[in-house]
């Protein structure tokens, strides 16, 4: 009996445990998570809200001009470093990676100019890879990637705003947000919460312990008195009557010297 009563405390502590490991791990994984999605949120908020600006910098008439240099394979006109100087401008003073604008010509997508001073693309060259969420651009809707994306610079969030002429979209803007960084904070994040979850679990350790050692004399405490009274139920039938188990092996030691005696 009392060793089904310890296994039984035994189970409550190992019980305690996983519950307290359990808890901890969601927590983290929740607590993760929804940091990550209120990061990207604000990066995707930040990158939309810099290319609405620069939208609203740059006049369809521009765009126009530039577009039918590139369709005429024209030197570009000073419109070009117009348009080029703004961006370059705003991509100094904002924390975004880089900051473009794009035109469409049936399914060919194609740069018009970009704010990268060192390194930019030229006027009409072809942008290989398009998503659904630049595409949509195009349609007339201020939109942002739904996912990261990853090149050999870095990860990125990019959020594309349409330059208008009426209802008529005739490029768009694209700003580029570096999350490299959310990344590296996710990872710092993620050892600060393991630090706490490890103590959290330590405590809980030691709380289990303490309520698994409080179970265990309770169970021993009930143990004993079902064993007095099951001793006293035996001795009774012998008509042998004391008042506790102490009393009683008192009362056998005794008998056995009265017997050992007696034999002699």
């Amino acid at each position: 009996m009392r060793t089904r009563k310890l296994s039984i405390s035994k189970k409550i502590k190992y019980l305690i445990i996983a519950i307290i490991v359990v808890v901890v791990f969601v927590i983290t994984a929740l607590s993760m998570n929804n940091v990550k999605k209120k990061m990207m949120d604000n990066a995707k908020k930040l990158s939309t809200e810099i290319a609405l600006v620069a939208a609203d910098q740059i006049s369809p008439e521009e765009i126009e001009v530039l577009v039918k240099a590139v369709s005429a394979k024209e030197s570009m006109p000073h419109e070009y470093q117009d348009v080029m100087n703004k961006l370059i401008r705003i991509n100094e003073i904002s924390s975004i990676r880089y900051i473009y604008v794009m035109a469409k010509d049936g399914d060919n997508i194609y740069y018009l100019a970009d704010g990268d001073k060192s390194e930019h693309e030229m006027p009409g060259t072809k942008y290989e890879s398009p998503n659904e969420d630049m595409i949509a651009a195009f349609e007339g809707k201020a939109v942002a990637d739904r996912k990261v994306s990853e090149d050999k610079y870095g990860k990125f969030i990019s959020s594309y705003v349409p330059v208008m002429k009426g209802k008529e979209c005739v490029a768009i803007v694209g700003a580029d947000y570096d999350v490299t960084n959310i990344s590296k904070e996710m990872k710092n994040l993620l050892i600060n919460y393991a630090i706490i979850g490890v103590i959290f679990i330590l405590g809980g350790t030691i709380l289990a312990v303490k309520i698994s050692d409080s179970l265990y004399k309770n169970f021993k405490s009930l143990n004993d008195k079902i064993e007095n009274v099951e001793v006293a139920e035996n001795c009774g039938i012998m008509g042998i009557h004391f008042t506790s188990i102490d009393d009683l092996m008192h009362r056998l030691r005794r008998m056995e010297i009265l017997w050992v005696r007696d034999t002699k």
